[in-house]
């Protein structure tokens, strides 16, 4: 009998990875002949994760600290998505041993191929634990790990691409159970700090298996909650490699105010159809004939595969046939095996979880909140993926033990080879789908000589005589309260000067970034206005060198200004290269300030009271809310205090000439820049006709509409345009995640924005709400 041929374990091992590696011939055949030159990202966090793990092997001096990004206060190596576990290890050989500069690139995508071939390898082993005949593991094994939902990160997540992770630790606790050893323990242990140090997700889906498998046994097993040597167990395998690590994180890692609340929590995350349904592949569009499936992220997807999804519902089925009969032992245990029931039931909560429950229940939303350190892994659908496993070995566990129960023989085999024949077609449109976007080259950075053309201008400066790189326009992406898309394709070329040359760059895409520090860079930026408190924690007198594409048309006004003031060193249709002296930065800053005071003393100007503008007539409103003085204001005494949770609506009516359909502004301060997700708060703009009945609205988020900072205060604005003769305005400011906080705004001007305002007091002048302090 064929399924008999094959009688050696050691034998089919050996297959097992002799065929894991033919099939990566076949579809990465670029990435395996050319580790060193091949890129499995051109862009995206692909490239970021490559460029941080060169900087940090290459460039930096510390063990626990990267200066690669947002210059000068760099970020601990947990966030910058450069998987430490390996980085270490890269570190040491590069500065102890040899220089591996020109390898590490090979080393990450050989790294990503061959846990491809161990996780066939830890699935093979599985099963045959599982006491499956050799040939039908070696064949299940392959087409699984084929299928795997992580061929979707190779392309950018790399830290999540290792198709052994899961697999290994379902394996690991399966010969526990079985054997009930100390090195066994230690083993689970090591592997978990392993996935600690490669990224937090892979401690989700390992604290999954073992958190639920220690559940199950003391809840179950007689006995099992009052052995000693349990707890040992328990603690050799999770608490002591969790303490370890969060140990390490707490004493080298002195940031406190990271987000609490990244956002997408309940936006990345599973549906039922994006696990069990085709979506997207070619046997699958009938599908889109009832759904465009738009609602789905990416992210979401996970498809277990035809045989996979007809095993599952077969297995739904028995339950409510079992749940009928009250057969409660049937219902908890559908495998007949008591580990593979473990494996079974934990994998099913983690995909309920992936799919948002209990959160996207109604008003269940607010349970995120009370989570904990839960939310930080904000793409629960990747929690979907120990399901995806876990089904696939339940389903084809069962096909082949249903020779036992009394099907007719060639039934049996019609069933195991169409079951076999669906996951290999569904892992082959998996494979060849994924492995068509990791052959990319970057000549640039294969060029470790520049000798290239492209890289001259890598000869025609000297380091050494800047302090950082600016690329503009400037992004700045990980601190969840704020962002700054990087445009202009201005990330690569930032990724290739700041690899090449070591030198930090003040551009973030990072996670969790510290929130004060992201301000303090933004404000470098944006519209002048205080002097930025960074300036202090830079080095005086040292040039900055401009990153920047001549053919970027979206430059803000302040970036292009310091482009203007600088040198030009070298330009290209990919990039061009300034030198931005010490003193331009610091002088525009000045230079407004000037001008604006020249502006007040020379513009021929009208009163309109307290206030001064450039237009005849009055034809703006101020609110000062200066029946409530109080404390808590920014330069001028009033403001108005109002719930996030309520949004209290702040009225304006009768505004002076008012003009249907021009441009009108509203400006405001408001307290709160550094206060975690407040600036991801929402203000809604409302016209109410002369009836009070509502029409046109604007909405914003803060973020996105905020101008300059001053301390803790931020001024806010929003355009709009009056629609009809009797408008009035209604605005508030809403949070969801932040009810029971209140906020405090001061000083609102509604002006048509052609027209200037400014007032000049003692110490102080004003224009459009901007208050300059000589």
């Amino acid at each position: 009998m064929i399924f008999k041929s094959v009688q050696s374990r050691q034998l089919g091992l050996i297959v097992t990875i002799v065929s894991g590696f033919f099939i990566l011939v076949v579809f990465y055949q670029g990435p395996l002949l050319n580790p060193n030159t091949t890129f499995f990202a051109a862009g995206g966090d692909g490239l970021k994760d490559y460029y941080n793990t060169v900087y940090y092997v290459t460039h930096d001096s510390t063990v626990f600290h990267s200066k690669s990004m947002n210059y000068p206060h760099g970020e601990h190596i947990f966030y910058t998505g450069n998987q430490p576990s390996i980085s270490f290890i890269l570190k040491f050989i590069h500065n102890d041993i040899a220089d591996i500069s020109d390898k590490i690139v090979g080393i990450l995508n050989l790294t990503m191929l061959i846990s491809l071939i161990l996780g066939a390898v830890f699935l093979y082993l599985l099963f045959v634990h599982f006491k499956l005949p050799v040939f039908y593991s070696v064949i299940i094994s392959i087409g699984i790990t084929f299928l795997s939902p992580q061929l979707a990160r190779m392309p950018g997540h790399f830290s999540l691409s290792y198709v052994f992770a899961i697999p290994a630790m379902l394996y690991l606790i399966a010969k526990f159970d079985q054997r009930n050893r100390y090195y066994i323990s230690i083993i689970i242990g090591l592997f978990i700090l392993w996935a600690l140090g490669t990224h937090i997700y892979m401690l989700g889906f390992h604290a999954s298996i073992v958190v639920f498998y220690w559940f199950w046994k003391f809840a179950f097993v007689n006995g099992s909650i009052k052995s000693k040597e349990n707890y040992f167990h328990l603690a050799l395998q999770f608490i002591i490699p969790l303490a370890v690590f969060f140990s390490i994180n707490l004493l080298t890692d002195h940031i406190t105010d990271r987000t609490a609340y990244p956002w997408g929590f309940l936006y990345y995350r599973a549906y039922p159809e994006s696990i069990f349904l085709p979506i997207g592949k070619s046997y699958g569009q009938f599908l889109y004939q009832f759904s465009n499936f738009k609602h789905i992220d990416w992210e979401g997807f996970a498809y277990v595969g035809l045989t996979a999804t007809l095993g599952f519902f077969t297995a739904v089925v028995l339950f409510f046939k079992y749940l009928f009969q009250l057969k409660i032992n049937r219902i908890l245990n559908p495998a007949e095996n008591n580990i593979l029931n473990i494996f079974f039931w934990a994998s099913f909560f983690t995909l309920l979880y992936s799919f948002g429950l209990p959160f996207i229940i109604g008003g269940l939303d607010r349970l995120v909140h009370y989570i904990g350190p839960l939310k930080q892994m904000r793409g629960i659908a990747r929690f979907s993926w120990l399901f995806f496993y876990v089904i696939n070995i339940y389903v084809f566990y069962h096909i082949w033990n249903l020779k036992d129960r009394g099907l007719n023989k060639y039934i049996w085999y019609a069933l195991v080879i169409t079951a076999t024949t669906f996951l290999y077609y569904d892992a082959y449109l998996n494979v060849k789908f994924w492995s068509k976007f990791v052959d990319n080259r970057i000549p640039a950075l294969t060029d470790h000589k520049n000798e290239t053309e492209e890289n001259q201008w890598y000869h025609m400066i000297d380091s050494r005589d800047y302090q950082a790189a600016i690329p503009i326009p400037y992004f700045h992406i990980g601190s969840e309260n704020t962002w700054i898309e990087a445009e202009c394709g201005i990330t690569k070329p930032t990724y290739i000067v700041s690899w090449k040359t070591g030198l930090p760059t003040m551009g973030v895409k990072l996670s969790r970034t510290s929130i004060s520090q992201s301000y303090e860079n933004i404000e470098l930026f944006i519209e002048p206005y205080r002097r930025p408190a960074i300036l202090d924690k830079l080095i005086p007198g040292k040039s900055f060198l401009i990153i920047t594409r001549d053919d970027c048309t979206n430059i803000p006004q302040i970036q292009q200004k310091l482009i203007d003031s600088s040198i030009a060193l070298y330009q290209s249709t990919e990039f061009s290269l300034y030198e931005c002296p010490w003193d331009s930065l610091v002088s525009v800053h000045d230079n407004l300030f000037y001008a604006i005071f020249s502006e007040l003393n020379k513009k021929d100007l009208f009163e309109h009271g307290s206030y001064l503008s450039d237009h005849t007539v009055m034809n703006f409103q101020i609110e000062n809310f200066s029946e409530n003085p109080g404390d808590n204001y920014y330069l001028l005494p009033g403001s108005f205090t109002g719930k996030l949770r309520k949004g209290n609506w702040i009225y304006h009516k009768d505004i002076p000439e008012m003009k249907i359909d021009e441009d009108y502004i509203i400006s405001f301060w408001v307290n709160g820049l550094h206060k975690d997700l407040f600036m991801r708060s929402h203000l809604e703009l409302q016209l109410r006709d002369s009836l009070n009945h509502g029409h046109d609205e604007w909405r914003s988020q803060l973020f996105r509409i905020a101008k300059v900072f001053d301390g803790d205060w931020v001024l806010i604005e929003m355009n709009f345009s009056f629609k009809n003769s009797g408008d009035m305005i209604r605005w508030r400011i809403t949070n969801n995640d932040l009810r029971k906080s209140d906020y405090t705004v001061n000083h609102v001007l509604v002006r048509p924005a052609h027209t200037n305002i400014y007032r000049k007091e003692n110490g102080w002048f004003m224009k459009n709400n901007r208050f300059y302090i000589p």
